[in-house]
């Protein structure tokens, strides 16, 4: 059992709802062998028979039951994931971070984050849950990197043109630089980057979210070299990656013309042992792709 949600009402699950819908029959079985044992019939064959009959029927019903309770468990779980994670490249007019500029940040966070709570109330939706979070480049400090994760592409284009990030993008436009379309630049993602644990290498390394660095390699792949830039992701790894956190995924909302795009993100202790670091994260496919950009972020919200 489990409570209501603002109640101490107590709520059965779904599988003691299913043992409950057993209930009835369970009842009538039980009193059907009863009278089979009291009645003193002379048809013994007979009474073994339709004994049968009920001992059939209740573990069928049973398997039906219990496939319709997985199935609804498998349902609920796919309704809670966010598999999309939102890569906003945006540009600051100074390096500079003033803490009135923090806080607009982190007051845009929360707007977000009671806004998806209130139209997809049965997603995660904390800034943890959602890994909503504000990098800061290290390379160029005018340039932050925004990360949030959401059920689908249109699930974002929802909150883009709504009218509580309408009213957040005022608060922030005196800080922002959006002259050209290099100023902002927002890819989607198959993935979830920052809130899963089990997906990173293990090792001793902090996850990504928490790493003191973190480093974002997009790789742009011709069309013809695709299917071997994924054989060589797909492929056994050659070298072991233990004590490194790193996540990669590819883009899903590659406009027309556009080179395929696949991201990855690693987490560090500096810049410096990311640069030491000799081993290949991409597993070779790096030397596939027609062109790749490496920044480093250090997360400022």
């Amino acid at each position: 059992m489990t409570p209501r949600p603002g109640t101490s009402k107590q709520v059965p699950t779904c599988c003691e709802q299913s043992r409950s819908g057993l209930a009835p029959f369970k009842a009538w079985r039980t009193k059907r062998q009863r009278m089979f044992a009291w009645s003193g019939s002379k048809d013994l064959e007979d009474s073994a028979c339709i004994q049968v009959c009920l001992e059939t029927a209740y573990k069928s019903a049973s398997s039906l039951l219990s496939v319709c309770c997985r199935s609804r468990m498998r349902f609920e779980q796919h309704k809670r994931t966010m598999n999309v994670t939102e890569f906003a490249f945006a540009r600051l007019k100074t390096g500079d971070i003033e803490p009135a500029l923090l806080e607009g940040f982190r007051k845009a966070l929360n707007v977000q984050n009671d806004w998806h709570a209130a139209n997809y109330s049965h997603l995660p939706c904390t800034i943890a849950e959602r890994a909503s979070f504000v990098f800061q480049q290290i390379e160029d400090p005018t340039r932050i990197l925004i990360t949030a994760k959401w059920e689908s592409v249109e699930s974002h284009w929802k909150w883009i043109q709504s009218e509580e990030n309408l009213s957040v993008m005022a608060s922030l436009g005196p800080y922002m630089v959006n002259e050209s379309a290099d100023d902002l630049d927002l890819s989607h993602c198959a993935g979830d980057f920052f809130g899963s644990v089990q997906d990173e290498v293990p090792g001793d390394s902090t996850t990504l979210v928490n790493s003191p660095v973190v480093a974002v390699e997009r790789f742009f792949i011709d069309a013809e070299m695709e299917d071997a830039f994924k054989r060589k992701l797909d492929a056994p790894q050659t070298t072991p990656k233990a004590g490194v956190a790193f996540k990669g995924g590819w883009r899903i909302d590659v406009g027309t013309g556009q080179k395929q795009e696949y991201m990855l993100v690693s987490g560090w202790e500096s810049v410096e042992k990311h640069m030491d670091f000799n081993e290949d994260l991409s597993n070779g496919a790096r030397d596939l792709a027609a062109e790749s950009t490496i920044k480093h972020y250090r997360r400022m919200v």
